[in-house]
């Protein structure tokens, strides 16, 4: 299972975009992952409207709403459940 850091961001700045648009501060919590299980988030984050990740940082690690987090972890759970059920065995296999 991946593991989540949570974090608090506290800044006295003001941040701007190229727009001239103040950037709004997002808590979210660091999941460090494997390369399958992150790419499981990653399908779960786009069939949600993108509305879970704030930023895919490296292979191994994304950046997730604070907010989001538990909703993430159980639909992640689901998708891995469904994964990982055992195949059906037949009687025609010669067993």
């Amino acid at each position: 299972m991946p593991k989540a850091l949570k974090g608090t961001l506290i800044t006295t700045n003001y941040v701007f975009d190229q727009h001239g648009q103040q950037l709004i501060p997002v808590l979210g919590t660091l999941v460090k992952c494997d390369a399958s299980i992150k790419a499981m988030i990653m399908d779960i984050d786009n069939a949600q409207g993108n509305d879970m990740i704030v930023e895919d940082l490296d292979d191994e690690h994304v950046l997730v709403k604070d907010n989001k987090v538990a909703e993430l972890k159980q639909l992640l759970t689901e998708k891995i459940s469904v994964h990982l059920r055992e195949p059906e065995t037949s009687d025609s296999e010669g067993n």
